[in-house]
């Protein structure tokens, strides 16, 4: 495998707590075949969250990591928190990744630490992707989130794909 700076790239998960960065991660990381068994932060069992307060509360406190190959490029994820207290995590985090994914819940749609991660990526120049997470809970509005992108943005937003369905 080629690990030249060019064929490697660094994704950041950012948004607000509860979003579902970890699980994204966690999909991502099943789907790419490095773990053989999806885990999940409410049973304390996902690959991105190893600390044992992480693990208590269920929730990421620090910036973790995991890489995977695919075609040509090593990938990097950057699993980032959720919890204004812990920003330093997320500006460091995107500080070293080319690419940023907005994770947006479907239910809540943008909320205050997605406003806030956002406009830290803005001002690193980052190109910000947006991921609607969590289409499968009650009351997911697929369209309702990508409105409170664009007027918490002030952007026009484009689906490159479409849910099958919600809730």
């Amino acid at each position: 495998m080629n690990h030249e700076v060019e064929k490697r790239k660094n994704i950041v998960f950012i948004g607000h707590n509860g979003s579902g960065k970890t699980m994204l991660a966690e999909a991502i990381l099943f789907n790419a075949k490095v773990i053989e068994k999806m885990g999940n932060t409410s049973q304390g069992n996902s690959t991105m969250d190893t600390d044992p307060l992480e693990i208590e509360k269920g929730s990421s406190l620090s910036s973790s990591t995991a890489r995977f190959e695919y075609s040509d490029f090593v990938v990097t994820i950057v699993d980032t928190p959720g919890f204004g207290d812990f920003v330093s995590e997320v500006i460091t985090s995107i500080v070293v990744s080319e690419n940023v994914v907005s994770v947006v819940n479907a239910v809540a749609g943008v909320e205050v630490q997605t406003e806030r991660t956002w406009k830290i990526a803005e001002n690193y120049k980052k190109p910000i992707a947006i991921f609607v997470n969590q289409m499968d809970k009650e009351r997911a509005n697929f369209e309702g989130a990508l409105k409170s992108v664009e007027e918490a943005f002030e952007r026009k937003i484009s689906p490159l794909t479409l849910p099958i369905g919600s809730g």
